[in-house]
């Protein structure tokens, strides 16, 4: 499954999907889930990397699951106060989770790369470029969105 340099051999979106499921389930105690509601507010948070390799990193996630994950990675009620207060770095946190795991599989683990602090892109539906590898899971009953950008600089 892996070659001399680290790399996996999936595809990149096999590995987004695997990886975004792991953390979601495992960091933020939130399960994959047959079909998704209709999205409504989202919430956006990305990643620039750069080093041998550029791009950036893109999740997108309805408010609702943003507060609901924040909620369980603070050991907080759903709605609470401190849930909505945090759930922008929640997603931070788990979005530097999946791009720590998902660079080094992409690109092997010799490559040298920074890995930027999280940055929220605010509470809107973004279009996503056309020129990213996207994959979608649908958890605890909403749409959640992965890119990947590898720019090359």
């Amino acid at each position: 499954m892996y070659s001399e340099s680290g790399k996996t051999t999936k595809a990149p979106k096999q590995i987004l999907f695997d990886t975004a499921k792991r953390v979601f389930e495992n960091a933020a105690y939130a399960l994959l889930s047959e079909e998704a509601e209709s999205v409504g507010e989202v919430m956006g948070v990305e990643i620039e990397f750069s080093g041998e390799r550029y791009g950036r990193m893109r999740l997108l996630v309805p408010y609702e699951l943003a507060i609901t994950c924040a909620a369980n990675m603070l050991g907080e009620e759903e709605h609470s106060a401190a849930a909505r207060e945090y759930c922008e770095d929640a997603l931070g946190e788990l979005l530097n989770m999946i791009t720590g795991s998902v660079l080094p599989r992409i690109f092997g683990s010799e490559v040298d790369l920074h890995i930027g602090s999280p940055r929220p892109t605010g509470v809107r539906s973004l279009p996503l470029p056309s020129a990213c590898i996207e994959t979608t899971l649908c958890v605890e009953g909403h749409k959640v969105t992965l890119c990947f950008e590898n720019t090359r600089a």
